[in-house]
């Protein structure tokens, strides 16, 4: 570098220590070198630009110029740091690793912190467990490494291990800001603990005057079935600004049997929840299946290859799947996986691995191919610290998963369906009430128009497959289970191929020991009750308008309107 482009780079850093981000840009371009500290410079004017991609590029050849170790963590931190932004996040991950191979001491922590956000995305809960207690003995990182190990165990469904690091945070927890303060109270609220719940409500008022404690004051006096508190509380006038309001005082109208009214306060709520949402970032598999139904080959059932059975657990969100995972987890040789994102993951890797698009060729793959994905599938078990049975019965619970059976039956030919049913009027009645988290599944799942119009697609999908695919399952209606629940289980039983004991009569007192990441929590820990069968009842005046379009569904699944 010549003694005018070290000039130039000196400005250009004084330019950038000023954060005038665009002069120290147009001065660094002038610069035709290709020494490191440009490179250096150059990556970290971008990154302040929010030109993630340029940054990238700029980082990369730092690292390829410069063979020394000096810069290089901070350089892969960049690096990934731009990669996150630009959502890959497989690359950051491996970009953060090599950064704190580098320096693992707290002079890194923003790449462990990092690294541990990525580690939750991939849902590797191993990799949690394994690096938020390094970060944890740095008194300076206690509260967001508690935060990820308070995550992970709600993920694993560990509720012991979860009250116990909740109650760990507790005395410091009004230091938390924002929504990670409103997400411990939610975790306190799960696990029936309203008083240390309330204390931290009103101590984080006190250090944050701003804060407004309103939905979630709300949401604490439904948990404790306070139903006219929730009502009194309700100000129609703040539910733009506090929607799940709404959805909580229509629960408690609906307890106290004002069904007009609560109906009113649900389809405002969710008309506010989806003005909210963020554009999709995902294609809509449901509606590419239903124009895709005659490409796609007719899957050849298959005798199981391994020592153990594995069964997939579908239906439609609110139909009983929880249900029935709770009830087959009492079994000693039964594994459950509660809704982790196994297939999701399979999905990602048609792109990411085989640079492949899903599901137009989910058809054409080699059976290579189909190993990868298998391998990506078991991958994300061993990543919850989970791994297939040497014998036993294998359950992947997840309603998200029916549109994806092709995909499952061309991995595991082999593989079982259970399909769960409820009334369609009451599974859409009971979806409706839901404020679902925000995700690419649960968009579909806001408005009782949207609803209604996904369980028909959905459920017209399941037609196609059986019909054209070849796949069959077994359907398991959940008010079958509650009028004759030893004989259903017994048909389940016998379906996947255990001889069963009788501890699954008792599944609510084994559920009560876990934690459910599903809607259904906070119902799993009783016994079987009738309140939530044909519910639709109480709302037929406002669902009547939908009954022509589930009539269908309705009859062939044994249901009635009469």
């Amino acid at each position: 570098m010549n003694s005018k482009e070290q000039a130039l780079l000196a400005k250009s850093r004084n330019y950038y220590q000023q954060k005038m981000y665009a002069k120290a840009e147009r001065t660094i371009a002038k610069i035709k070198s290709t020494d490191s500290e440009v490179y250096k410079l150059a990556m970290q004017v971008y990154f302040s630009l929010k030109q993630y991609a340029k940054c990238s590029q700029k980082a990369e050849l730092y690292l390829r110029e410069n063979p020394n170790l000096h810069g290089k963590k901070q350089a892969y931190l960049l690096l990934a740091k731009s990669q996150l932004e630009l959502e890959q996040v497989s690359s950051a991950r491996i970009n953060l690793e090599k950064s704190m191979s580098l320096d693992s001491s707290i002079d890194n922590a923003e790449a462990i912190v990092a690294l541990l956000m990525v580690y939750m995305t991939e849902y590797n809960l191993v990799g949690v467990e394994t690096l938020a207690p390094r970060l944890k003995s740095w008194s300076k990182y206690f509260l967001i490494s508690s935060l990820f190990l308070i995550r992970s165990a709600a993920r694993m469904g560990k509720r012991e291990l979860l009250k116990k690091r909740l109650m760990d945070i507790f005395p410091y927890a009004e230091a938390i800001e924002g929504n990670n303060a409103a997400e411990i109270v939610n975790f306190m609220m799960d696990l029936g603990l309203y008083d240390e719940a309330t204390t931290l409500i009103f101590r984080h008022k006190k250090v944050n005057p701003k804060a407004n404690p309103r939905s979630l004051l709300s949401k604490l006096y439904l948990f404790k079935k306070q139903y006219q508190e929730v009502i009194d509380w309700f100000d129609e006038s703040k539910l733009e600004q506090y929607p799940a309001t709404g959805y909580h005082c229509a629960v408690a109208l609906d307890k106290q049997e004002d069904y007009a009214r609560a109906f009113t306060y649900l389809t405002s709520a969710a008309k506010i929840r989806k003005k909210e949402q963020e554009k999709a970032k995902q294609p809509d598999y449901v509606k590419l299946y239903l124009s895709a139904l005659n490409k796609l080959k007719p899957v050849q059932s298959q005798a199981n290859p391994n020592g153990y059975q594995h069964v997939f657990a579908v239906g439609f969100p609110r139909s009983g799947t929880t249900l029935l995972d709770n009830v087959l987890d009492t079994q000693a040789e039964v594994m459950v996986l509660s809704e982790p994102p196994t297939i999701q993951f399979v999905v990602d890797a048609f792109a990411s691995k085989l640079k492949k698009n899903y599901p137009r060729d989910l058809a054409s793959l080699t059976e290579e191919e189909i190993e990868v994905l298998r391998e990506v599938y078991f991958n994300t078990l061993r990543m919850i610290d989970q791994a297939a049975p040497q014998n036993g019965v294998l359950v992947d619970k997840n309603p998200h998963h029916t549109v994806h059976l092709p995909l499952i039956k061309t991995l595991f030919p082999h593989a079982k369906i259970i399909l769960s049913l409820r009334h369609p009027l009451d599974v859409c009645l009971s979806c409706f009430q839901i404020d679902f988290s925000a995700n690419e599944h649960n968009r579909y799942l806001v408005t009782l128009d949207e609803i209604v119009n996904r369980y028909q697609e959905v459920f017209s999908l399941v037609e196609g497959y059986q019909t054209n695919l070849n796949i069959d399952y077994l359907e398991l209606r959940y008010e079958d289970l509650l009028s004759d629940f030893d004989a259903e289980m017994l048909r389940v039983f016998n379906y996947i191929g255990l001889e069963g004991d009788d501890s699954y009569k008792e599944f609510h007192k084994h559920a009560g020991g876990k934690y459910v990441v599903s809607a259904s929590r906070g119902q799993t820990d009783q016994p079987l009750y009738n309140s939530s069968k044909e519910k639709w009842r109480n709302y037929q005046e406002q669902l009547g308008v939908y009954i022509p379009a589930l009539a269908h569904f309705i009859d062939k699944y044994g249901y009635s309107t009469e």
